[in-house]
């Protein structure tokens, strides 16, 4: 990519390739999942917000809305000897 002087939805793209490439190492090094996520821009400026969760023993990642899930799986909800 040739010097940026304007931040425009192209090079935003581009640039967001390329950060996720970066943190691939980074989430290697320490065993977590990371990715970019929504970016707000004017002329030349830009913002990313960075996402990054641990991740559980199946390899998938831990995100805020999935860990109430795995917190009451472990709670049984029906049991059928109560139900006959």
């Amino acid at each position: 990519m040739k010097k940026v002087t304007e931040f425009n939805k192209n090079n935003i793209k581009a640039l967001r390739v390329e950060m996720d490439k970066a943190m691939q190492s980074i989430s290697k090094k320490y065993g977590i999942e990371m990715q970019t996520g929504n970016a707000s821009f004017s002329g030349n400026e830009v913002t990313f917000k960075v996402n990054a969760n641990t991740v559980g023993s199946d390899g998938a990642a831990i995100t805020k809305e999935a860990k109430p899930f795995f917190t009451r799986k472990r709670i049984t909800w029906f049991r059928p000897s109560v139900c006959r």
